[in-house]
């Protein structure tokens, strides 16, 4: 095949070519950016050399037609900067990109010296605004970047109106670079407290550090579950299996009160789909099960469980609410746990829940650490005239007064020229 042209994305990769399925992206009216993905991409690493100060050089793709093609590269990032976190792996991301990205979401891949060395999904908000991608099933979100330095020589090629701001939501510190550096440019705030659970010598000794009146309820629930006639735990880890857990998964989550408020897992919406196709994803690769507890010959309670050679994320929880009493999730948990903290490799368990949501967490945790917000400005004046206008908005919220129309907007009005240089 003869290579056709670039056009609107400067190659960055290996050369090879790549087939992506064809779209077309407007980023709205007005805007100068358009988009033909009509086009085969060749990815040729000579047309993306650095500079002679090795700025790295950045293409933005359709995130959803692109994705995909490009989860192995993603992959490696992931590997190399975060030990291939479960929350950040393709077969996590790669669902959400495919279920819930927009036509504009963006997958933004930096390279240096030929290589790809860094990735970001973006969401434009408009007027020069940017955030992460986040779909509400995803607790934190990958910066797949070695170093923020990289976002200088982003800015000019986001596009739409100049961009002044991207905005990291749900950011873990402890698995993303390090925003101090940008100093005056970064501005940060508390999305959540999350918890986990990490013990090298086993199970004992982490159940023996748990409150006197945990154990003590707990040895309550065995009995009564004893009385009851007992229970079995099942483990489902094949993507087949996996498939229909995830469908019986959404039956307790639909009868319960989520499906009363429209927010359940279910087979015919589009988290339902998404759940499905994540945990097949996992499974196909030996890193994904859901269990179940049955009690009396009936699902009392479901968890759906990924993990990494050094990390198990407890995704989600579904219980029968009829049975609440003999709290069969919480059961569940423990014996999870009691497998977790015993066979090898040990693993650090995250929880990524909010504890200032569900405190009750905090009794079965052995540490906890800030999910945080983090704006990323392209200069200091830009940051000052946005919290400046923040500031405003708050106080006449605070007063009664009328708030400006561009206040209330979701985006703010952009910074002058002058705040961005």
């Amino acid at each position: 095949m003869v290579p056709e042209s670039d056009g609107d994305f400067p190659g960055l990769w290996p050369r090879v070519l790549i087939q992506c399925p064809v779209m077309r992206v407007s980023m709205g009216a007005g805007s100068a950016a358009e988009y033909d993905m009509t086009r085969t991409i060749e990815h040729d690493p000579a047309k993306a050399r650095p500079d002679a100060e090795g700025v790295p050089a950045w293409q933005v793709l359709p995130a959803r037609a692109h994705f995909a093609c490009l989860a192995a590269d993603w992959d490696r990032l992931n590997a190399r900067l975060h030990d291939g976190h479960p929350y950040y792996a393709s077969a996590f991301v790669g669902p959400l990109v495919e279920h819930f990205a927009g036509e504009r979401d963006l997958l933004c891949l930096m390279t240096l010296l030929g290589e790809v060395r860094g990735a970001l999904l973006l969401s434009p908000l408009g007027n020069g605004r940017w955030r992460s991608f986040r779909p509400a099933q995803a607790q934190v979100t990958p910066v797949l970047l070695p170093d923020l330095q990289a976002l200088r020589s982003l800015w000019a090629q986001l596009p739409g109106a100049p961009a002044w701001v991207i905005e990291f939501r749900a950011i873990d510190p402890r698995h993303a670079p390090d925003f101090e550096p940008l100093g005056p440019r970064a501005h940060r705030s508390h999305h959540a407290q999350t918890v986990g659970i990490a013990e090298p010598q086993g199970f004992g000794p982490y159940w023996a550090g748990r409150s006197a009146k945990m154990r003590a309820t707990f040895k309550t629930r065995f009995n009564r579950l004893a009385r009851e006639g007992g229970f079995t735990l099942q483990c489902h880890a094949t993507p087949e299996a996996v498939d229909a857990a995830v469908q019986r998964f959404g039956g307790l989550e639909s009868a319960g009160w989520k499906g009363a408020a429209g927010t359940a897992v279910a087979a015919d919406n589009a988290q339902g789909r998404f759940y499905r196709d994540m945990m097949r994803r996992f499974a196909a690769t030996g890193c994904g099960a859901v269990h179940e507890i049955h009690v009396a010959g009936q699902l009392a309670a479901s968890q759906l469980l990924v993990w990494s050679e050094g990390m198990t994320v407890f995704l989600k929880t579904a219980y029968d609410e009829r049975l609440s009493a003999l709290a069969p999730g919480r059961i569940l948990m423990h014996r999870l746990l009691e497998d977790q903290l015993t066979a090898p490799p040990a693993r650090v368990n995250e929880l990524y829940t909010d504890v200032g949501k569900s405190p009750d967490w905090l009794a079965w945790a052995t540490f906890d650490a800030p999910i945080e917000n983090i704006e990323v400005f392209r200069s200091p004046g830009a940051r000052q005239v946005f919290l400046g206008a923040r500031r405003l908005m708050q106080r006449l919220r605070g007063s009664g007064g009328d708030v400006p129309p561009a206040a209330q907007s979701a985006a703010a009005p952009a910074p002058s020229p002058a705040a961005t240089a």
